[in-house]
């Protein structure tokens, strides 16, 4: 998937080198260019918690938090089946982590 994303970037960037546009246009293609960067690493993550959801499935630890070792509630791996974490250090973890990073320009 991420793949996907660059070659779509890449493609933007060539088809703007040819034609002077206007600065609100390269502002828009820029913004555009940073959305589908962010949407690639999001889906790289989500096949990532996927393919570790399956490791543990294999290993008989599926429903097992990674954490703590306590069983992860059913109604919390009906909504997130990828779910590591139970609810707790899942929580615990987000608190921990800055939600949004500012880059530098």
């Amino acid at each position: 998937m991420l793949v996907r994303y660059h070659d779509a970037l890449a493609r933007a960037d060539a088809e703007t080198e040819d034609a002077p546009p206007e600065l609100i246009d390269i502002a828009n293609e820029q913004w555009e260019a940073r959305v589908l960067t962010l949407l690639g690493e999001h889906d790289a993550q989500t096949l990532d918690n996927i393919a570790a959801a399956l490791d543990r499935i294999d290993r008989g630890t599926y429903g097992e938090c990674v954490a703590c070792g306590e069983a992860i509630s059913a109604a919390r791996l009906r909504v997130l089946p990828e779910a590591a974490y139970c609810a707790g250090c899942a929580t615990s973890a987000e608190e921990r982590t800055p939600r949004f990073t500012r880059e530098a320009s």
